[in-house]
């Protein structure tokens, strides 16, 4: 299933305000994903007998002949999702995304990008991988408790987190990501 397809559908998921993948069939079939699809990879239909909405499409991996109500289950969706490691979707935003905003002249040559890093805090849990735990002054401004005063140290907190490290390109009043990293929050 290419990478495109599942954002999109876990956006479109996000859109609805649905956090579970059981409602992914009333979502794609209620919602706006199918206009973007391409039609042979979905249309929608009303079937004159059953009076359902009906999807036919091929799907992603050619295996099922069968009419199907979406373009791919959603237990396929939820593991397809967990098995996208997050440096390949950092490659695939800062490479063949970034091509298709150079493709359409969203980067002005005359144009600004700013570097920005920003702070990610994550739960206390033992599952994130490649975090750091950092201390934070009252602002979420990240400082070293060792130099704090007494009192500085009483407004100080820990945090688990990444930084996100972005790179925007700035066009009149709007801007686009450019390119994107997470990374351990002590890196600069």
């Amino acid at each position: 299933m290419p990478l495109w397809f599942q954002l999109a559908a876990n956006l479109s998921l996000k859109l609805h305000q649905e956090n579970s993948y059981s409602a992914w069939e009333r979502v794609v079939q209620g919602g706006g994903l199918l206009s973007a699809l391409p039609p042979e990879l979905a249309s929608k239909h009303l079937d004159p007998q059953t009076q359902e909405i009906w999807l036919p499409c091929r799907g992603f991996n050619s295996k099922n002949t069968y009419p199907r109500k979406t373009p791919c289950d959603q237990d396929t969706l939820r593991k397809a999702a967990k098995d996208v490691a997050g440096s390949r979707w950092q490659d695939w935003f800062n490479g063949p995304v970034q091509q298709v905003f150079q493709k359409y002249g969203f980067f002005d040559p005359g144009g600004i990008f700013i570097g920005d890093g920003t702070y990610l805090f994550v739960p206390d849990n033992p599952d994130y991988e490649g975090l750091v735990v950092l201390w934070f002054d009252e602002h979420n401004h990240p400082v070293n408790y060792d130099k704090l005063s007494p009192q500085e140290r009483q407004t100080a907190h820990r945090e688990r987190c990444y930084k996100l490290v972005s790179l925007l390109h700035v066009r009149g009043d709007c801007y686009v990501y450019a390119g994107l990293r997470l990374v351990p929050g002590n890196v600069h």
